[in-house]
């Protein structure tokens, strides 16, 4: 789902997540993320595992050239 800025926010009820070369991305709260205990567990992850992970505005060109692109259901 995009913001009503074109932004890349979230699923309709999934944290999305894209990994580029060692590093993890996804939306910022501020785009319209779900903000849960499960987006944090998963950065959280990435970081253990030494990925970088970081949290810009997202387009859907960052999306198509990922290499790989995950959702995960928040849970509250």
């Amino acid at each position: 789902m995009l913001n009503a800025e074109g932004f890349v926010s979230e699923c309709t009820g999934d944290n999305i997540f894209i990994v580029k070369p060692a590093q993890m991305f996804t939306p910022p709260l501020s785009a319209g993320a779900l903000y849960g205990i499960t987006r944090g567990v998963v950065i959280g992850l990435g970081r253990d595992l030494g990925l970088p992970v970081s949290e810009p505005n997202l387009t859907r060109y960052d999306l198509f050239n990922a290499d790989e692109c995950f959702a995960y259901r928040n849970r509250c």
